[in-house]
């Protein structure tokens, strides 16, 4: 299977355009022939003319390495000169994983800063001489499609606890509890006001966490809910962070999002990202796991609905106190 990388190369400032403090050094920013950056770049890779076939047509440049003793062998590199700017394409065909070790193997050293001297004696570097721009990237790719089951396994376990829950919980009026709506400002989530609206009704269905995305589950389970009395905890806190430790779960939950979030739009998705994403999903999933199976015991309606009920009382009573303090009305007329 085929796999590439593409770049955008961008010139940096030309000698004639560098202020006079820049041109102390004369090397910088030197916008190299279609010669010297053959050579730069041969450099910059760590090979040499003997481990390649190179063809040189002026605008195009062809490179494609043939030495087994070299880390790239088998990558194809095709150079194309536009104004100002050089269009890089690499590309390997062969196994998978061996694909997405050499591209992510010329992405280091294609960003390592190595340098050539020229016949008139200048010290030029690639990275030097040209912004960097990653256009297109396989490896990314590769990454998105490794780590989406686990997402997939995160995202539906999720639901399946939601469901679990809040069924025990509210029996089945729970759909009306989580009638929410996303508010234009500040994108938080609202319960819909008014029950009578045909959509609103239509919205609320057994299957209504199906109906939610990603965010607004994260938003019921794990986010801060300022209408319970309870310490301004959050769902997962209040049911389930005593039997499950996850100390950091607002600053993981938030990193997953933002990891999620580059996988399902396409982003830039280094190993790194993968492995980092791999460790928390795991984890989340294990999580999510121990507290589906605590929504299965006996005893769980009983203990959760009576911190639901005290949540209340303490909710009620904090009310009936600042109706005291505003019509200043005896306790035996409430």
């Amino acid at each position: 299977m085929l796999y590439q990388a593409s770049y955008i190369l961008k010139r940096k400032n030309d000698f004639n355009t560098l202020t006079n403090k820049d041109k102390i050094n004369k090397d910088k920013g030197i916008v190299l022939s279609t010669w010297t950056f053959k050579n730069t770049l041969l450099c910059q890779l760590g090979i040499t003319e003997e481990q390649c076939t190179i063809e040189d047509l002026g605008i195009v440049l062809n490179i494609n390495i043939i030495d087994n003793n070299s880390v790239l062998n088998g990558i194809s590199i095709t150079v194309h000169e536009a104004l100002k700017i050089l269009l890089l394409n690499v590309s390997i065909s062969g196994e998978t994983i061996n694909n997405i070790s050499l591209l992510e193997t010329f992405d280091n050293l294609f960003h390592d800063k190595r340098y050539i001297n020229t016949y008139s004696g200048k010290r030029l570097c690639l990275v030097d001489s040209y912004e960097i721009i990653k256009t297109y990237d396989d490896v990314s790719s590769y990454y998105c499609n490794l780590v989406y089951p686990l997402l997939n396994e995160f995202d539906r376990k999720m639901r399946l606890l939601l469901y679990n829950t809040y069924y025990v919980l509210y029996g089945d009026e729970f759909p009306k509890k989580f009638n929410y709506y996303q508010k234009a400002l500040g994108g938080r989530l609202y319960i819909k006001g008014d029950n009578n609206n045909d959509s609103a009704t239509k919205f609320c269905s057994d299957n209504i966490f199906y109906a939610y995305d990603y965010s607004q589950m994260i938003d019921i389970l794990f986010g801060k809910n300022k209408n319970k009395s309870d310490n301004n905890k959050s769902d997962w806190e209040l049911f389930f962070s005593d039997k499950i430790s996850l100390p950091t779960f607002e600053d993981d939950i938030r990193e997953i999002k933002g990891l999620r979030n580059n996988v399902a739009h396409c982003k830039l998705f280094p190993k790194y990202d993968y492995e980092r994403l791999k460790y928390l999903l795991t984890k989340y999933n294990n999580a999510l796991d121990k507290a589906i199976k605590l929504t299965y015991s006996k005893d769980f309606a009983k203990e959760y609905m009576t911190s639901i009920k005290n949540a209340l009382e303490l909710m009620v009573s904090k009310i009936k106190e600042l109706y005291e303090i505003l019509w200043e009305v005896p306790n035996d007329q409430l």
